[in-house]
């Protein structure tokens, strides 16, 4: 369905449901549900309208949050989300946690009053009968995804031993206006999430995969399932999972920088499971925008460069240092050059989205679900579960389309491999900060590649910063608005 019809109607019933430009709107309170579930033009709105907003929050805020407050960015003097990156001054009341929490909630709240509705509708045989049931599908598979978002943000990393005790999130299963939930528990969490994925596998079965989907196939709820899976330590599960779907080989590995380029360039869809669509222009995504601009004098501005080590994480061979970063000089907003500067340059101008009236333009086609996260699952997946022949074997097919040699090494040191590759591949997408987290590692920034134009007073909340890995700020705060609405427990620390 690549020309998805947004339909007017349903815009206007969604902005009606829940406000998004009011932050300060609980995504608990009184949704006005309409009389919108007669025929089967109905559900496709409120599907469309689930992507229009995930197409406004797969990117952005949520993107940017994580890899601020992670260890390959540094802040330059004049860059925002500083609270965040300093970690100190990362409060209770920081809006941009805030701001993910309640549109997340948001779109769950209108997946839910969907879910109620769509059986109302009245249907007219048994084609409308699967396409409603592909429906179905696709709200249950975003909200196991917004709920895996939240869970990986807002809770503690999963470990069956204390999951049936450890806070979980507030799971509102149903649209009622007079719940209040309390949270439930990491357990109850994973296993709501673990049953959404369940109902859309069975009910998105004949919508296969295929490159170009820009809406959710059964291919994606294989990368879904694989994700959550390897997060809950069910490494035999997610290796299965994650090989089954690769051994489709429906989706090729980019094996040049010309292709990788044309991938995070130019929005080819190559190696997407699940790629948004977006058009110009209306039908934007957000952006992660903190990276690189051009002002009006074609010179190079940025919020955030990547640190010394991570550029070095890339050797030279690497086909992605070539399209993931650009050296460039760069102007500070006092008009101060520096010269050779790495900037991150995975979100660059967006030529196919260029017209005469907006020259620079950064939005690009949100990437869902990629297939080189798979082979980074099933490797993890696999060496976690004493395979270390197919954990090495995913692994080095990864690095030799990225033009790497294999590696033979064993024990740690593979593990160490592992997760440095992952590290790579998926650097700047929003999974940094998690990665730590359930690796048990600190947040340490180490060499910066120049701290003259950097913000760095006082430095070890800056570009020295170390924080340990069981710091109580790798799990995000209840927004406090949420916490008195529905007596919800606050994360320890906080």
């Amino acid at each position: 369905m690549k020309k998805l019809t947004y339909i007017i109607f349903f815009v206007t019933t969604l902005l009606s449901l829940s406000s998004c430009s009011n932050l300060d709107q609980s995504p608990y309170e009184n949704i006005s549900s309409k009389d919108t579930f007669e025929k089967l033009i109905d559900a496709e709105s409120w599907v469309n309208g689930m992507y229009i907003r995930l197409r406004r929050s797969v990117y952005g805020t949520y993107v940017i949050a994580n890899e601020v407050q992670a260890d390959l960015l540094n802040v330059t003097a004049f860059g925002e989300y500083k609270n965040i990156h300093r970690w100190e001054t990362f409060t209770v009341s920081e809006p941009t946690t805030r701001e993910i929490w309640f549109e997340d909630y948001r779109t769950i709240a209108n997946i839910n009053t969907a879910l109620e509705g769509f059986p109302k509708i009245i249907l007219k045989n048994a084609e409308e009968q699967e396409l409603l049931n592909q429906y179905i599908g696709e709200m249950h598979l975003g909200r196991a995804f917004l709920y895996t978002r939240l869970a990986t943000a807002f809770c503690k990393v999963y470990d069956a031993n204390t999951a049936s005790n450890d806070l979980g999130l507030p799971l509102e299963k149903v649209y009622d206006v007079k719940t209040k939930n309390q949270r439930a528990s990491l357990q109850e969490t994973y296993d709501f999430i673990l049953s959404d994925i369940t109902k859309a596998e069975d009910l998105l079965k004949n919508k296969t995969g295929a490159i170009n989907a820009d809406t959710f196939t059964i291919d994606a709820v294989k990368a879904l399932k694989a994700r959550v899976l390897m997060y809950m330590g069910k490494w035999e599960d997610a290796y299965k999972v994650a090989e089954d779907l690769i051994s489709t080989n429906t989706y090729a590995l980019a094996t040049s920088s010309d292709e990788l380029r044309e991938i995070w360039h130019k929005d080819n869809a190559q190696e997407s499971i699940t790629q948004l669509y977006i058009a110009t222009p209306d039908q934007l995504p957000s952006t992660n925008d903190i990276f690189f601009r051009i002002n009006s004098f074609k010179e190079f501005e940025a919020d955030y460069v990547p640190t010394k080590w991570a550029v070095d994480l890339f050797d030279d061979n690497d086909h992605r240092k070539r399209v993931y970063f650009e050296k460039v000089e760069l102007v500070t907003p006092l008009d101060e050059y520096y010269p050779d500067i790495y900037i991150v340059h995975k979100y660059p101008i967006n030529e196919t989205l260029s017209t005469t009236t907006i020259s620079n333009n950064y939005a690009h086609a949100p990437k869902v679900f990629r297939i080189p996260e798979l082979y980074l699952i099933a490797s993890e997946s696999a060496f976690k579960n004493n395979d270390e022949v197919n954990a090495r074997k995913y692994l080095n097919l990864l690095r030799e389309a990225r033009g790497l040699s294999s590696v033979t090494v064993n024990g740690d040191t593979l593990f160490q491999e592992i997760k440095n590759e992952r590290s790579r591949e998926l650097a700047f997408e929003g999974f940094r900060l998690f990665d730590l987290k359930r690796w048990k590692e600190s947040v340490i920034r180490r060499t910066p590649q120049n701290t003259e134009f950097l913000s760095g007073t006082p430095r070890e909340q800056y570009y020295e910063l170390n924080r340990p890995a069981d710091d109580f700020k790798f799990v995000w705060p209840v927004p406090a608005r949420d916490r008195e609405h529905g007596k919800l427990q606050q994360n320890p620390g906080w």
